[in-house]
């Protein structure tokens, strides 16, 4: 404190009270002491006389202060009451103010509930728009997989175009190729026609042929019957043959006979007949004969080869015609079932080309009830 007095520096005093008090006392003092040592007293003394009228100076000046310090004290009073008012006006105003502040506080408190709860809220909605924009995301990737099956529907749908324009226009072609079978089957059929009626023609005019070859055949029989004859007659007059060579002769020209027709025989009245003709004629005569029927014999074997001829070709002519016919049905089959192939071929490319009806995959599990985002946030709209 201001006002507390040092004590300190008052001992050397007190030190040499207690040596006055010690010389008033005759035992104390001793005879063995000097003049230096009382020099050296005094000179102590005077020492802490100066150094007490110091303190007491110093006192002196702290007594006066100490005298002042009551108006300065009542000054801080007057200063410290005026503090004081203040500060109770402080107080009271801040009274008011914490007052307001814990009013505050508890709506604050309010507020950070309803904050938490919104951050509760908010989280909560963040999970559902976490998992809308996962789904959203899906279905993305789900519209952009179908936008490219889309596109690659409608690629194969202009490809099947391009190959049903393709297949119309080889129908088309197969049509006028169809037309053109049946012109020329028609036409055939036509031929046929005349063919079988050439045929029919050809067959009549096989069995006149027959019936004249067999006819010819008798008149060559007849004719070679003669010629021996009349060789036989001629060796006979000339008497250059024997009976048994005759026989034997006679025996040869029935084999013969039998070999050129059998179906053909002459009757004993005819062979008479040709033996009396025979005889009545002359040699040169039957010589004549004999060239004149060799000439028929070789005419009426060439009629008959060419007949023969006309025959093998009328036949083969036939066998073409019946070849080609079956060639033509062969064919007219194939271009049918062709046709009913290429028919399913396009029946099965329309309904790959038909667009499929757009199914929402459930890959993603069930599709889950959402609020709208307004309701969660509590949006007016």
């Amino acid at each position: 404190m201001v006002g507390e007095i040092d004590t300190t520096s008052i001992e050397p005093v007190r030190r040499g009270v207690s040596l006055f008090d010690d010389k008033t006392d005759p035992k104390k003092f001793l005879p063995t002491w000097n003049k230096r040592d009382y020099e050296k007293e005094i000179e102590d003394l005077t020492k802490e006389l100066a150094n007490y009228k110091a303190q007491l100076e110093a006192k002196h000046v702290a007594h006066i202060k100490a005298l002042l310090k009551p108006e300065q004290n009542q000054k801080m009073i007057h200063e410290l009451s005026t503090l004081l008012k203040n500060s109770d006006i402080e107080r009271n105003k801040y009274v008011n103010e914490c007052s307001g502040g814990r009013a505050s506080k508890d709506g604050l408190e309010s507020m950070t509930k309803e904050m938490a709860d919104l951050k509760l809220e908010t989280v909560k909605i963040r999970d559902q728009l976490s998992h809308v924009l996962s789904e959203l995301k899906a279905t993305q990737k789900e519209l952009l997989n179908k936008d490219n099956e889309i596109c690659s529907a409608r690629d194969s749908e202009l490809n099947v175009l391009a190959k049903v324009e393709q297949l119309e226009n080889e129908l088309k072609m197969e049509k006028e190729h169809k037309e053109k079978l049946l012109q020329q089957v028609t036409s055939a059929k036509e031929e046929i026609i005349e063919l079988n009626k050439n045929n029919q023609s050809l067959i009549d005019e096989l069995k006149m042929n027959k019936e004249r070859d067999i006819e010819t055949q008798a008149e060559i029989s007849l004719l070679k019957s003669k010629s021996h004859l009349q060789e036989y007659t001629l060796a006979y007059k000339n008497g250059s043959y024997v009976t048994d060579q005759s026989n034997d002769e006679a025996e040869k020209l029935n084999k013969e006979k039998k070999k050129d027709n059998d179906s053909i025989t002459i009757s004993l009245e005819d062979y008479n007949y040709f033996v009396k003709e025979v005889a009545k004629g002359s040699e040169k005569g039957n010589e004549l004969e004999l060239v004149l029927m060799k000439r028929e014999l070789e005419n009426a074997s060439l009629k008959i080869s060419e007949m023969r001829n006309r025959a093998e070709q009328a036949i083969s002519r036939a066998e073409l015609a019946e070849n080609g016919k079956a060639a033509l049905e062969d064919k007219i089959r194939r271009h049918r079932e062709h046709r009913t192939r290429k028919k399913a071929a396009l029946t099965a490319l329309r309904e790959e080309s038909t667009p499929k009806p757009f199914t929402p995959s459930t890959s993603y599990g069930t599709p889950s009830m959402y609020q709208p985002l307004s309701k969660v946030l509590n949006m007016k709209l």
